[in-house]
């Protein structure tokens, strides 16, 4: 009776609301950076759901990120989230690329009353596991991504070969992922993980203006992206990466090899599609012969944006000069904003706590300095007008500036002074054309109770 009964039981579980999270970059993972996840909702009820994404923050903060999601009844919607994964509690055997996937942490569908509807985990391997050579070490490596692809099926357009080869002379492990230009992220956080993007066969005006402002943060901030090989019908020499160009398109043509200027020659194995470019005087020249530039790139911020005429592994992987030209294009030696490699997180609590329980003038005198700082503007400005308005109001901020000095002072002097029971520690990392990424933390300690302990009360990136 009961065997009979189970079956039945079984098919009419409740799969109303269903929910599924794979990484976007595909299993490998490179652990403590930000991974984007592709979060799908899907609804088979009758009614909307008004509810959120929960994943929980791996490492040693206990914490959990909500990414908001409304989903109408009787649909699916797809969102964009993001983790980042330790690679403690990660099983399969470093170097084996056939060890099963393990789950990372799950991912819970929670409506905003707290009613759970679904969860499903995450699974990958940590980026350590892509070769025995970086096994049992602490180099989480970073991510090569392709946007786009070519419908050629030569060796010359597999990225994986062009890993290879920086992977030998950067000395740390590199996972290869590719992306359809529909999916290329929008913010620079979906691309914090990566040092290189080879734009390869895929036209850039088919990104939107967030995507396209995604990219340049990207480069902005050390990245590298790689035109390689652009198709002339892609007009990637008229697009809005035109003015960042170390080359000036012409055309394209097949070629089996190249032959720099006095240097032996390059030999490809095969015909391939081959871009015919000259120099345009901005950039830096690497390869080229008596007629075109082969391999150039141009700095822009802290990263570069780099051209080849040929497909990314079409030069020859045993020829040691092929390692030289890429270590010389590609800018991985430049510093990279990654805030788990940097002081802050050990020395934040001890910033925080030196500002605590400091003596700062009372709120009640800084509201009266600010109060007349603008009292004083303001009446300047009702009371004289025409052509002296412009001079009463560059004399009213002198004098406001002046007067507010005045009054700390006073309020220094003769008011108690209060304790500073809250504080707030914000650091700004900014590349030379004024790209930044800041980070801040909060914190503060009980009015009534002098014990209370340092609590972080936000933390956001």
């Amino acid at each position: 009776m009961l065997l009979g009964i189970a079956p039945a039981l079984v098919g009419a579980q409740d799969i109303t609301h269903s929910l599924n999270a794979i990484p976007l970059y595909g299993p490998l993972f490179t652990p403590q950076q930000w991974i984007p996840i592709r979060v799908s909702f899907t609804n088979r009820g009758d009614r909307a759901i008004d509810g959120a994404a929960v994943l929980p923050l791996s490492g040693d903060v206990a914490a959990d990120y909500r990414y908001p999601a409304v989903v109408p009844a009787h649909s699916r919607v797809q969102i964009i989230a993001f983790a980042s994964f330790s690679i403690k509690g990660t099983g399969g055997t470093a170097g084996n690329k056939a060890s099963p996937p393990s789950a990372l942490t799950t991912v819970r569908w929670e409506e905003h009353s707290g009613a759970r509807l679904d969860r499903t985990p995450i699974l990958g391997r940590p980026s350590s596991e892509v070769s025995k050579d970086f096994a049992g070490t602490n180099s989480s490596g970073f991510y090569l991504l392709t946007l786009g692809g070519s419908d050629e099926s030569a060796d010359a357009y597999d990225t994986q070969r062009l890993a290879a080869t920086v992977s030998g002379f950067a000395n740390t492990p590199i996972v290869t992922a590719s992306i359809e230009p529909q999916d290329a992220a929008r913010t620079y956080g979906g691309y914090a993980a990566a040092r290189i993007i080879v734009l390869e066969d895929a036209d850039p005006q088919a990104l939107g203006p967030a995507q396209r402002q995604a990219i340049m943060d990207f480069i902005n901030r050390g990245g590298n992206l790689v035109v390689a090989c652009p198709r002339a019908a892609n007009h990637v020499g008229d697009s809005w990466l035109a003015p960042y160009l170390p080359v000036q398109l012409l055309g394209e043509r097949r070629a089996d090899h190249l032959t720099p200027t006095g240097q032996a020659p390059f030999a490809f194995g095969e015909y391939l599609r081959s871009a015919e470019a000259t120099d345009n005087g901005s950039g830096e020249i690497v390869l080229q012969d008596q007629d075109y530039v082969h391999a150039a790139f141009q700095r822009v911020g802290l990263g570069r944006v780099i051209f080849t005429s040929f497909p990314v592994s079409a030069l020859t992987l045993t020829d040691p000069r092929t390692a030289q030209v890429w270590q010389r294009m590609l800018a991985l030696e430049a510093p990279v904003t990654q805030w788990n490699d940097t002081q802050f997180e050990t020395a934040r609590v001890d910033l925080l706590q030196s500002m605590l329980g400091r003596s700062t003038v009372s709120w009640t005198a800084a509201a009266s300095v600010a109060g007349a700082f603008v009292l004083l503007v303001l009446l300047a400005q009702v009371f004289i007008g025409g052509a002296h308005r412009p001079t009463a109001f560059a004399v009213s901020v002198i004098a406001a500036v002046l007067l507010s000095i005045a009054l700390v002072g006073l309020t220094i002097g003769k008011t108690r002074a209060q304790t500073l029971s809250g504080a707030r520690l914000a650091v700004m990392q900014l590349s030379g054309d004024g790209a930044g990424e800041q980070r801040e933390v909060s914190a503060y300690v009980g009015q009534n109770d002098a014990d209370f302990p340092l609590t972080a009360a936000r933390h956001k990136h």
